[in-house]
């Protein structure tokens, strides 16, 4: 649009599309923003897993790079340092940034761009830009504050004036032959008073602020305006009206209406109007006459006349006579003091004891009485505030609709989400396999049954595949949340995804034997190096978000779960009532998917592993059975001489 672009520098962010439109449209001389660069690269950094220390040595290495004098010293550099940075992001830089580094480098915006180079490269960041021409400013000697702020707001009007003066073909930019339909006439209504950026400058040097343009300073002053103003006022041409808050000034033609907060008239003159300064001059407050003459003298003051000696004389002898009659009154009352009876001050004294001890007790009293008060109070508003938490930690926040989620959710599960430290529940737990099962019903996944079935070992046993979060401890109330699994995995085996990697205990083999239906009397149980938890309540989640990584078809393994967004992503499933892949950070890399192997040997009928209830041998095959699985009890047992299974008893009998 605008002529006379050719070699006018614009730094931008490297777009593909910003880019294009200058490189078609005008003819400016482009440069990258070096800001924009660094954050484009800490963000590949970031999805790559580079650590902290190599991210800062690899900028360090960028501005290094982009500081060369030439492009041949730039090259240098380059094969030199890229040998030491990660594989991954040698490639990307040498693929994406390498090509576009002549719009970066200082060998070639050091001419064109001298003025815009702050400390860290050219930038588009106007904070940045900002600073930098402050810095820049002030480089000469300390300037007021204001003196600098009115010249920047001189410095802006001054080129929007331009601007729109080049609109109307005024000026130093015009516009191209094809956009002349553009044109304004703004040559009568803006006028070039605006004074020029050097004078601006060389003001706030010199500490001080132009404020009217050479144009405007050779004008003769507006003392007509004073004299008019004071003519309204010596005419009596102001009014006051309190219940609009504003003036009525008459000037001898008409009537105008005066606002001083903020100032306004309403006569067509809006700058410089005669009406607003006759107000403000008028309410101006006159300074405080003081009366000539000279002030009277105080008592202290050394001036005043000396009193008379017959004067003096009659001073003296009041003074003696008043000395006198305060002694004898003195002594008259020493005397009384002395022929009291000593024991009328002691019977004084006690009675103001014993005053003072009551005064004591009836503040101690109303004190008791007030922390009763207050003990009554606090305990009234701790039971109304406890009331009021269990009602609304019953309400209800998710309902359950028979379909998706069979149990509704409350409240309180609703504060164990959202609340940093909050440890999942079993309500939670069984809704979000509710989910999955309604998610994925093509996929013929079984398991997924509730989670309080591990407490009598209830759970289905599978042959086919099956997906269950299972707790490791769910007889005394639940301790850690696990996902288990045989998808992928050979019969008689199954997986396990435990974010925290501890020991298997006994009750839990229990519970995961009562999911399985191994055809041997041995279960293999494959620990899976899954993403691990940073503390020790977050368990919950991270069995939810391996539960819906298997049931999607992806490898737990591989995932790199991002923690800062796993709560509130769960939160937003179970509102939504559908669960979806918990977000990530890049992907894990795995030499061994699986971190540990456990064989179980399993016995009896029930195919359970070992645990502290009582066993006892077959003296046919030497199996051991639990007697409750042979239909006989525990004395029955200990008491036969001879116990065989179901199998031997056929074969022996």
């Amino acid at each position: 649009m605008v002529k006379r672009t050719a070699g006018l520098p614009i730094v931008v962010d490297m777009e593909q599309g910003i880019v294009g439109a200058i490189r078609t449209k005008t003819s400016l001389d482009i440069a990258g923003c070096w800001r924009h660069l660094r954050e484009d690269l800490q963000r590949k950094m970031i999805a790559d897993g580079v650590p902290q220390t190599s991210r800062v040595v690899i900028i360090n290495d960028l501005y290094n790079l982009l500081r060369s004098n030439s492009q041949a010293e730039y090259n240098a550099k380059l094969e030199q340092i890229s040998t030491q940075w990660p594989p991954d992001f040698r490639k990307y830089f040498l693929d994406s940034i390498n090509p576009k580094a002549e719009h970066f480098g200082m060998w070639r915006i050091q001419n064109k761009f001298r003025n815009y180079i702050t400390e860290y490269g050219v930038t588009t960041n106007q904070s940045e830009g900002f600073n930098w021409l402050l810095h820049d400013l002030q480089g000469w000697k300390e300037a007021p504050i204001d003196c600098v702020m009115l010249g920047f707001k001189m410095l802006q009007s001054y080129y929007l004036n331009e601007i729109r003066r080049g609109k109307s073909g005024l000026g130093n930019y015009t516009l191209r032959p094809q956009y002349h339909d553009m044109l304004e006439d703004l040559e009568t209504s803006m006028p070039n008073t605006s004074c020029h950026p050097n004078d601006i400058v060389q003001s706030i040097k010199e500490k001080k602020v132009i404020l009217k343009s050479p144009q405007e300073q050779q004008t003769p002053g507006d003392n007509s305006r004073v004299v008019r103003a004071q003519e309204i006022r010596l005419k009596d041409g102001i009014s006051l009206s309190s219940r609009l808050g504003v003036f009525t000034v008459f000037d001898e033609r008409n009537f105008n209406i005066v606002k001083l907060f903020p100032p306004s008239c309403s006569c067509p003159l809006k700058d410089g109007c005669v009406h607003i300064l006759a107000v403000k001059t008028q309410n101006a407050r006159a300074p405080k006459k003081v009366k000539p003459g000279r002030k009277k003298p105080r008592h202290s003051d050394d001036d005043m006349p000396e009193q008379t000696e017959q004067c003096k004389e009659r001073v003296e002898y009041h003074t003696e006579r008043a000395e006198h009659h305060t002694e004898q009154a003195a002594n008259q009352t020493e005397q009384q003091t002395e022929q009291e009876d000593p024991q009328t001050e002691q019977t004084e004294q006690q009675t103001e004891q014993a005053e003072q001890q009551t005064e004591q007790t009836e503040q101690q009293t109303e004190q008791t009485e007030q922390q009763t008060e207050q003990t009554e109070q606090q305990t009234e508003q701790a039971n109304e505030s406890i009331q009021k938490d269990i009602l609304y930690s019953q309400e209800v926040w998710v309902c359950a609709d028979g379909s998706l989620i069979r149990e509704n959710l409350n409240v309180s599960d609703r504060r164990l989400i959202t609340d940093p430290c909050g440890w999942l529940n079993c309500t939670i737990i069984d809704a979000c396999m509710d989910l999955i099962k309604s998610q994925f019903t093509t996929l013929n996944i079984s398991g997924l049954e509730s989670s309080c079935l591990g407490i009598q070992l209830d759970f289905t046993r599978h042959t086919d595949d099956f997906i269950q979060i299972i707790n490791r401890n769910p007889t005394n109330g639940g301790t850690h949340w696990l996902t288990v699994s045989n998808i992928g995995c050979t019969p008689g085996t199954v997986n396990i995804c435990d974010s925290s990697f501890s020991d298997v205990p006994s009750i839990e083999l229990q519970c995961i034997a009562t999911l399985v239906q191994p055809p041997s009397m041995e279960l293999k149980i494959h620990m899976l190096d899954v993403f691990p938890q940073n503390n020790g309540y977050d368990c919950g989640l991270y069995a939810i978000a391996n539960l819906v990584t298997i049931a999607s078809g992806h490898d737990p393994t591989k995932m790199r779960y991002d923690r800062r967004k796993m709560r509130s992503h769960l939160f937003l499933c179970l509102e939504r009532k559908s669960l979806t892949m918990f977000p990530t950070i890049g992907q894990r890399k795995v030499k061994n998917p699986v971190k540990r192997e456990i064989v179980v040997q399993l016995h009896c009928y029930c195919k359970l592993p070992e645990t502290h209830t009582l066993y006892v041998m077959c003296d046919g095959c030497d199996g051991y059975f639990h007697p409750q699985c042979l239909g006989m009890t525990d004395d029955q047992a200990t008491a036969m001489d001879n116990v065989y299974c179901h199998e031997c008893s056929i074969k022996y009998k």
